[in-house]
């Protein structure tokens, strides 16, 4: 099974933090966003690894050591470049223009057209183990599975549970059923058959690639996990609580992390950060590498981010600073 990372997003509720850095390598007690799927795939022994990129693209050839990249043969103004993360390939594709989620996986249709693989979102920041939802795809012959929750986010996904059946996404029922909803965090197995379903030019979304295989009588199943946790950073809001999340609730990870070895994940002030002896931390304080808090400034609930300082005297709470 290879897998594939949708990362090509602008972030946009995010900015200004997203102006500099893209929405997947924002660090999470100092570790990148989009490593943590990274870290998932390779405990599964998922080897083949896709990302699509286009904001800020050179973030993450920075990231990765991309040090060369070669025309797309697909001729959608789109290009392909290898990187590595921990000695494992990972293959790039990036996009000049937004193709939407759909016209990613139709870009890198020669990478993912081998077999089944493994889809995840780049700015979900999530703990749940996915060897039963693989599984779950495995016996159900369905052309794409979604893992789908109860809580955590918008419920727009209708499931029939005994028919193991997507029924409804964006309130479009192609089987006109009326069934629970459920929240789906961007994680999915795929069958290479639904890139058929994939306008073949432009813009394109995968939700629509979707309903269009379920009108067609393709079954879209789903496997719904209750179990850890799952967020889309996608606010300045979430992100800070994330951080205060993992801290209070003492997160595990049903896979290894790769991190710097000098210091455990999650690891709240960096060591290369430098903290005036008289400052006071209150709550949830992160505190980056080459980050500087001045003389009795206070912080509540803060965030810095790599190389941002906090001046003498200052008084912060709920913050993120860059």
């Amino acid at each position: 099974m290879r897998g594939f990372i949708l990362a090509a997003g602008e972030g946009t509720r995010l900015r200004p933090l997203t102006e500099k850095i893209p929405k997947p390598l924002i660090p999470v007690f100092h570790k990148p966003l989009l490593t943590f799927a990274l870290d998932h795939f390779l405990s599964l022994g998922v080897r083949e690894i896709g990302i699509n990129t286009r904001y800020l693209w050179k973030k993450f050839y920075t990231e990765f050591a991309v040090t060369s990249e070669e025309p797309s043969s697909n001729g959608e103004n789109t290009f392909y470049a290898k990187g590595n993360y921990h000695e494992h390939p990972l293959h790039f594709f990036r996009e000049s223009v937004p193709i939407g989620t759909g016209g990613a996986l139709r870009n890198a249709r020669s990478f993912l057209e081998q077999g089944p693989f493994l889809l995840h979102n780049g700015d979900i920041f999530s703990n749940i183990p996915l060897t039963d939802l693989i599984e779950h795809h495995r016996k159900s012959g369905s052309i794409t599975t979604l893992l789908l929750r109860d809580e955590g986010g918008l419920k727009n996904v209708g499931y029939d549970e005994k028919k193991n059946q997507v029924t409804s996404i964006r309130d479009i029922s192609p089987n006109a059923q009326e069934n629970p909803l459920f929240f789906y965090p961007g994680i999915a197995v795929v069958e290479p058959a639904l890139l058929d379903w994939i306008n073949p030019t432009g813009p394109a979304s995968l939700i629509d690639a979707l309903l269009a295989a379920m009108q067609a009588g393709h079954t879209v199943a789903a496997f719904v996990s209750n179990i850890g946790f799952a967020s889309d950073l996608g606010t300045p809001e979430a992100y800070l609580k994330i951080h205060r999340t993992v801290q209070e609730q003492d997160w595990k990870f049903p896979f290894s992390l790769h991190h710097d070895p000098s210091f455990p994940w999650p690891t709240a002030i960096h060591p290369t950060a430098t903290i005036a002896p008289s400052a006071k931390l209150h709550g949830s304080v992160v505190i980056g590498p080459g980050a500087c808090v001045g003389e009795n400034a206070k912080l509540t609930n803060c965030i810095l981010l790599p190389k941002a300082s906090v001046a003498a005297d200052q008084e912060l709470s709920e913050r993120i600073l860059f």
